[in-house]
């Protein structure tokens, strides 16, 4: 057996298997981002934000069955610049970011995360890159909900515009 090093992989002569070295600081970042969120999935924030982003695909379902002449694509459109754009993505990193760290110091996780050997810096990376994915899948999942919304009307259109989706 050979010993050999390559790209972060190391093989001992006594290993069979390599694994791969993990710095700790993305273990780190990869468990706070877990804890996080599986915190928020059953927090009320997070039931607000689904609140937020339903009634925004019900009110371009809505328009789309009361008007029937209206082009589905130009309502989609509409909907996604006006009540995704313009309104979700600035109310939701605002209702679930400055929260987070108030939150575990009420709470005194703050206190425990603090004593762990992590980086502050790792620990607001961590709760950051939690809401981050939390955001952009509410906004990916709305996005398709919408879709789906708007042209279930006419099934051809839902299947020709998912491309033209992927783009907007």
């Amino acid at each position: 057996i050979i010993a050999v090093e390559d790209e972060g992989v190391g093989i001992a002569p006594h290993d069979h298997a390599a694994e791969p070295r993990h710095s700790r600081g993305s273990c780190a970042v990869a468990a706070l981002v877990r804890l996080y969120l599986l915190r928020q999935w059953r927090s009320r924030r997070v039931l607000w934000s689904a609140s937020l982003v339903i009634a925004i695909v019900f009110t371009a379902g809505v328009a789309r069955a009361l008007s029937a002449e209206q082009n589905a694509t130009d309502l989609l459109r509409a909907t996604l610049e006006m009540g995704f754009l313009r309104l979700l993505v600035f109310i939701l990193p605002l209702l679930h970011g400055p929260s987070v760290i108030a939150e575990d110091a009420r709470t005194d996780r703050l206190a425990y995360l603090t004593s762990r050997p992590v980086h502050r810096s790792t620990l607001i990376f961590g709760l950051f890159l939690g809401t981050s994915i939390l955001v952009v899948t509410l906004l990916v999942l709305g996005v398709a909900l919408l879709h789906v919304a708007v042209y279930i009307a006419t099934p051809t259109l839902l299947v020709e515009q998912a491309g033209e989706l992927s783009r907007a």
